[in-house]
């Protein structure tokens, strides 16, 4: 029997990309945090999110109301067939996993670009800070093609990031596998088909619906019952996996990659193309899903601190 997620990320983690729901829930567990802790950040946020309501005819923004922080989640995923397609590879990193041969010039392994969800988030963390050079990053002149003026598109830019940090925490999106049958990669789990459970076909579905406990989409704005109802999922997962000073006090996108890796072997090796998941595999996936969502969701909160908050404490490596 395979070792459990729990052990292998406790060690990597002291040293849907969601579905909808998956990252309506990491941005949850940050509003809670920021309302909690310096709601003058919150206040902040939704201030600069406000802009683009103001200005824009994009469509997915007829989804935020009352919540826009949390609202805006699934935003650049959503806009993707809105004309905003351009940052569609901005989403994922392919680091392979090499299962076969450890050297991957054995395979047709193409080099990457780039333009990646962790170089995203961090052209998008310096433009938010306003450091130095951050207008000449790529991530910012390609936003820039799309808007008349900066406030617009560093409005959109927040949305893309409070997207991007749920993705980079979402296993699937920080690996492929690389080997004899897949030279050029899985596509992120993406080839490793399975009978389908919760609308779930291959494996990276399965973790964006964080593995079959929250499948399907969101209808937003949200009701009254839905913001209740997502309350509750949010503080189970952060009362469940806490996440310690050392580990959220961060802007290190290619860190949480990293992490991300740290259990590949256990993500991929008891999985069979075509066979339904061990029982014990989708329990321990899951405990693994939901502690990633609060890790995601404790970090765009300290992010989110840096950027609007009372004290502007910098927590950035």
């Amino acid at each position: 029997m395979y070792k459990s997620f729990a052990s292998i990320v406790l060690l990597a983690t002291q040293a849907q990309a969601w579905w909808d729901k998956g990252h309506l829930i990491v941005a949850r567990v940050a509003y809670d945090i920021l309302e909690a802790e310096d709601p003058t950040a919150l206040a902040g946020a939704n201030a600069l999110l406000a802009v683009l309501q103001a200005d824009s005819d994009i469509l997915a923004l007829n989804h935020e109301n009352k919540y826009p922080f949390v609202e805006c989640a699934p935003f650049a995923d959503t806009i993707k067939g809105q004309g905003y397609s351009f940052q569609a590879d901005w989403h994922f990193v392919n680091t392979p996993y090499l299962d076969e041969s450890k050297d991957i010039s054995d395979y047709n392994f193409p080099s990457q670009d780039y333009e990646n969800v962790t170089n995203a988030i961090s052209d998008i963390n310096l433009w938010m800070l306003g450091s130095a050079g951050y207008a000449e990053r790529e991530t910012y002149t390609n936003i820039m093609k799309y808007f008349e003026n900066e406030n617009d598109a560093k409005s959109f830019a927040l949305r893309l990031l409070i997207h991007y940090i749920g993705d980079s925490h979402q296993p699937c999106h920080s690996i492929t596998k690389v080997d004899s049958k897949y030279p050029t990669g899985d596509r992120g789990c993406n080839s490793e088909y399975l009978p389908s459970r919760e609308g779930a076909s291959n494996l990276h579905a399965v973790w964006d619906s964080v593995v079959y406990e929250e499948p399907g989409k969101q209808t937003l704005p949200f009701s009254s019952a839905d913001w209740t109802t997502y309350g509750a999922i949010a503080q189970e997962f952060s009362s469940k996996w806490p996440v310690a000073k050392s580990d959220y006090k961060t802007a290190d996108p290619q860190g949480w990659a990293d992490e991300n890796m740290a259990i590949a072997q256990y993500l991929y090796d008891p999985v069979t193309e075509g066979k339904a998941l061990f029982d014990d595999y989708v329990t321990s996936a899951a405990n693994e899903a939901e502690k990633r969502i609060s890790f995601a969701g404790r970090r765009m909160a300290e992010m989110m601190k840096t950027y609007f908050g009372a004290t502007k404490v910098s927590y950035i490596q």
